[in-house]
Formats: C-alpha cells, structure tokens, sequence
C-alpha cells in the first residue's frame, strides 16, 4: 500500500443550532471532483491506495476520539 492525496471532504453544515446533536456528514470528493458521497464524519485522517480499493480514515472532529484505542 502507498500514502496518498486523492481524496478530500467538504463538510455539510448542519441545520443552525442542531450540529450538537446531529452526526457530522461530508461530501467526498476524488481528484478535486463531488463523487455525489457523502460519508459520516468531518474530518479526513487518512487515505491508502490498496490492489482492490481505497482505505480511508475519517473521524467526527471530536477530542476524545482516540481515547476509545486499546493502549
């Protein structure tokens, strides 16, 4: 597998004074492109070229999201 930048999101705002409690969506776009996706979450961690595919990591922007790992 090999890092790369193929990917970004857009973050879809929520309805003014809901984005307490709704989940953060995004729209994916490819090479710059609106894939017509959209994934949870707000914020792309990560992306890997794999032979089948593409693996990406995206988290909601919250601080204590890494807390839930396994030490």
């Amino acid at each position: 597998m090999k890092m790369a930048q193929e990917f970004a999101l857009d973050r879809i705002k929520g309805r003014p004074g809901s984005e307490a409690r709704e989940e953060p969506r995004a729209r994916l776009r490819r090479a710059g492109k609106d894939t017509g996706t959209v994934v949870p979450g707000a914020v792309l961690e990560a992306q890997l070229a794999a032979d089948s595919g593409w693996l990406l990591f995206i988290t909601h922007d919250t601080p204590f999201e890494d807390g839930s790992t396994s030490p």
